[in-house]
């Protein structure tokens, strides 16, 4: 491999809102409260990617509502990582963490997530911005050009 070769992973995340409750997770990696989500398998398409990420980790399952955030970064040896959160709202199931990479999950009041829990970072962001209303986000577009017809998952989000 060339040093000029870099990897880009692509992760998703969910805002999972039942009621006045946000869905929160204890990410045994990372030792904190975070939103649930994970990679994107090859193949696979974005919000398929949440859904089963959300279903595997805490057994919710939830309906995507709109793109809310994007977080892109790079890092020393120049590889890219992409992370898109999704406002999703609750369709079934109660909080089960799977107890491998999730050890407890469960639905809170936004307000006490954010006074009571040890949050990651960008978790803390993001709840903070919910609560003040600034996530205004974007939405799916089921727009799909004709020259996409070789691609086996396309999404427009706009």
């Amino acid at each position: 491999m060339s040093k000029d070769t870099f990897f880009t992973t692509v992760g998703v995340g969910g805002i999972v809102l039942k009621g006045n409750c946000v869905l929160i997770v204890f990410d045994a990696s990372i030792k904190r409260w975070t939103l649930p989500g994970g990679h994107v398998e090859k193949g696979e398409a974005l919000v398929s990617a949440l859904q089963r990420e959300l279903w595997e980790e805490t057994r919710v399952e939830a309906v995507v509502e709109k793109v809310v955030a994007l977080r892109h970064a790079v890092s020393s040896e120049g590889d890219s990582d992409l992370y898109l959160v999704y406002l999703m709202k609750w369709a079934r199931g109660e909080p089960l963490a799977d107890g491998l990479e999730i050890l407890d999950a469960k639905f809170d009041d936004v307000q006490r997530v954010l006074s009571d829990y040890e949050l990651s970072g960008l978790t803390r962001r993001l709840v903070e911005k919910l609560v003040a209303g600034e996530l205004l986000g974007l939405s799916e577009d089921k727009y799909r050009p004709l020259e996409t017809q070789n691609i086996t998952n396309y999404t427009l989000i706009c």
